[in-house]
């Protein structure tokens, strides 16, 4: 939101700088540092805004913000050790563990 306090740390254009890595996404993003206390403030006005109040969120950014169900995921075909060197250590050779399940709160 332009009319934000603290657009001014969120620049839309910003420099990058790839210190030496190939990939666009491991470059090092040059946005300024953001105040600490800026940034507390504006997020205890929507903390602390009373129930039914309008905030500067949308639904859908406060539907996002929910606390929901803990989902883990592991691939059905993993193999049966963790280290597939021969001259590994035996002590870091395993059997299999058993797939995660959902966590519930």
């Amino acid at each position: 939101n332009p009319a934000s306090p603290i657009a001014q740390y969120y620049p839309k254009d910003f420099e990058t700088d790839a210190n030496g890595k190939r990939q666009p996404w491991e470059a090092v993003v040059k946005i300024p540092f953001i105040e600490s206390q800026a940034l507390l403030d504006v997020v205890g006005q929507i903390d602390s805004a009373p129930e039914g109040t309008v905030v500067p969120l949308t639904k859908a950014e406060i539907k996002r913000n929910e606390r929901g169900q803990i989902w883990t995921y592991e691939p059905e075909n993993k193999g049966t050790n963790r280290v597939s060197f021969s001259d590994a250590p035996k002590k870091l050779k395993t059997k299999g563990r058993p797939p995660r399940r959902k966590v519930r709160r």
